[in-house]
């Protein structure tokens, strides 16, 4: 649901994502969308839990309120569909591992978020330098639309990867220069 809730604006900006139960609404509507398409219980509660692991009394609750929501968009119990206990307070017991590994394997957050803002940093310093953006042009649609095409093409990640070798910054503007035709 990221596409969605990330649409990009006549600017070239990002839509302000707003939140359900809490949690960005991506990801209470990609439950919603699972549980629509009738996924397994199981695989349900374990995408509900890659936002926050049911290790704790807050850390189940908040994994409860993300179901419950997503039941509610997917006119589904969650109950009578599995994906809560009989009380329909707490996650079926005892608690699936798979709710803990997804939960791991979406921590990718704790490493791409810094680097896209590092990487978006670059970029307006790229701008400016190598394609005659002005100041104000690095602080609206002009660069948006510049970013939003190298991070299409050449993913933060990499960028922020070549960023951080010796003679980075060159090696970002070189890359950046076989994806943008002057």
């Amino acid at each position: 649901m990221k596409p969605f809730v990330f649409q990009w604006q006549p600017d070239g900006s990002s839509l302000k994502e707003y939140t359900i139960a809490g949690q960005g609404a991506h990801h209470v509507i990609s439950i919603a969308e699972s549980m629509y398409r009738s996924l397994l219980p199981d695989v349900v509660v374990a995408q509900a839990c890659a936002h926050g692991a049911p290790n704790d009394a807050k850390g189940e609750a908040d994994v409860v309120a993300w179901l419950k929501a997503a039941s509610l968009m997917a006119q589904k119990a969650p109950v009578a569909y599995g994906v809560l206990n009989k009380m329909g307070n707490g996650l079926p017991s005892p608690h699936s591992q798979e709710g803990y590994i997804v939960h791991l394997g979406d921590h990718d957050w704790v490493l791409s978020s810094p680097a896209g803002q590092k990487t978006s940093a670059l970029l307006k310093k790229i701008a400016v330098q190598q394609y005659g953006m002005s100041d104000g042009d690095s602080q609206g649609a002009k660069f948006n639309y510049f970013k939003n095409y190298v991070e299409s093409q050449l993913s933060c990640m990499y960028l922020n990867m070549l960023q951080a070798e010796p003679d980075g910054e060159r090696l970002v503007a070189q890359a950046v220069a076989k994806v943008i035709v002057k």
